[in-house]
């Protein structure tokens, strides 16, 4: 699964949906504006309140998959908490705080890539810098005792 991104998309709730939802549809022609995810991708949008120009109330939702303006969306990410939104109010494609955090000033927090991961069966020196992955599913029962050499950031 990879999140993907593109530039500007940015549209309002057709209709308005409840804290249960799990789909949304944009205004009509604008869901385009939004990538089309496959094979498990996604991005993450959005959805807001303005009130006076001042943004209030959003909330992080994955959308899994888009059929022209109907967007397939999983709510609870990042911590935001589904709540009720109206016709008319934002929806955005942003950078958010969980694409940047696991790279953060240098230290990598989370995988370098979306490689699958590799199984491998236990020996006392383990080959692991061929495997190319950054997570291994080690199964056996031998005592491992060392590590080949990988590159820096593997």
């Amino acid at each position: 699964m990879t999140q993907i991104f593109t530039n500007n998309a940015e549209s309002v709730l057709a209709v308005g949906i409840t804290a249960a939802a799990t789909s949304i549809t944009v205004k009509a022609g604008e869901g385009a504006l939004f990538p089309n995810p496959l094979d498990g991708d996604y991005f993450l949008i959005t959805l807001l309140q303005r009130v006076g120009g001042i943004e209030m109330n959003w909330e992080i939702v994955k959308c899994t998959a888009r059929a022209d303006d109907v967007l397939t969306i999983e709510r609870y990410i990042e911590g935001s908490t589904p709540r009720p939104f109206n016709a008319g109010d934002p929806v955005s494609l942003r950078l958010t705080a969980g694409a940047i955090l696991p790279v953060y000033r240098g230290a990598l927090t989370g995988p370098v890539n979306e490689a699958p991961t590799v199984p491998m069966v236990s020996s006392t020196s383990m080959a692991i810098a061929a495997t190319g992955a950054n997570t291994l599913a080690v199964s056996g029962t031998a005592v491992i005792t060392a590590f080949d050499a990988i590159a820096p950031g593997a």
